[in-house]
């Protein structure tokens, strides 16, 4: 058989080292950029850490020596019924179970005095969050007049997930103030007032027997049959305030509603509980 060879030119050796330096160029560069890039997020995540780390030791020194903190947070857990019924004969009851939140602002343990740095210009509530395993009853989380904590009241239903408070500023502003609305005190001299309620729990309850067994408060949850369980709400909202000096700060509020004391607990009637110094506002832009 006869050997056929074929001889290759310069040219054609020279073509192809061309197209291989230029293969290897491609690739250094793809790999060049790769690490750029690789870089910048590296950069990135390491500014991202530093910043963050900065603002969690501005928080922890603010700690230290915090304008406002909270004092304490009571809370008071109990129940009662709305008589539906045309003669009020408790055959058509409306069972709600509510918690009354009183918030204690103190704004004098780093400056003694009353000065436009811990005074109050603004505050409001807001990011509100009711976390409830079972769907009985329906929520709500608003402003409550002072003077009614621990008896209850219906609240008007907070559609907007927000609370903004009227602050009274001086002696003519209390005289004529009405505390109808949500209102607090720029010197913090008054709790913040909230109340939470679960109405219609059950509805057409109906008593049966001797209506003198029925008892208008947490008591009758256990009468109607209804497992603390359903009853397990967890309440989270922000404080937002301004002081006079125009700077902001804020505190996020994570509390279980009361249902079990040490000695007692809401199926005998109410139940209480006291938060003592859960922590301190931080300083926001």
């Amino acid at each position: 058989m006869k050997r056929i060879s074929k001889k290759i030119s310069k040219n054609s050796v020279y073509k192809i080292q061309t197209k291989h330096d230029k293969a290897i160029l491609i690739g250094l560069i793809l790999v060049l950029l790769g690490l750029i890039s690789l870089y910048v997020v590296l950069i990135s995540q390491s500014s991202a850490r530093s910043s963050y780390a900065n603002e969690l030791v501005d928080i922890a020194n603010q700690d230290k020596n915090p304008i406002f903190k909270i004092e304490k947070i009571i809370l008071h857990s109990s129940a009662d019924a709305i008589d539906n019924s045309d003669n009020q004969d408790l055959k058509d009851l409306s069972v709600c179970q509510y918690t009354d939140i009183a918030i204690y602002i103190n704004n004098t343990s780093t400056i003694k005095e009353l000065t436009n740095e811990n005074t109050i210009q603004s505050l409001t509530i807001d990011q509100i969050s009711l976390e409830n395993s079972s769907n009985r009853g329906k929520r709500n989380l608003n402003y409550k007049l002072p003077y009614n904590f621990g008896k209850f009241r219906l609240l008007t239903e907070n559609s907007s997930g927000k609370i903004d408070f009227n602050i009274l500023r001086n002696n003519q502003d209390y005289e004529s103030n009405s505390y109808a609305g949500p209102t607090f005190c720029t010197d913090c001299s008054v709790p913040i007032t909230l109340g939470y309620v679960n109405q219609d729990i059950i509805e057409h309850y109906s008593v049966k027997g001797d209506s003198n067994q029925i008892s208008f408060n947490g008591k009758i949850l256990e009468n109607a049959n209804i497992p603390l369980a359903d009853l397990e709400t967890t309440i989270k909202f922000r404080i937002n305030i301004t002081s006079n000096a125009g700077k902001k700060y804020s505190y996020y509020v994570h509390t279980s509603i009361p249902l079990k004391g040490q000695t007692t607990g809401i199926y005998s009637g109410y139940v209480m509980s006291i938060n003592q110094n859960p922590g301190s506002f931080f300083e926001v832009e």
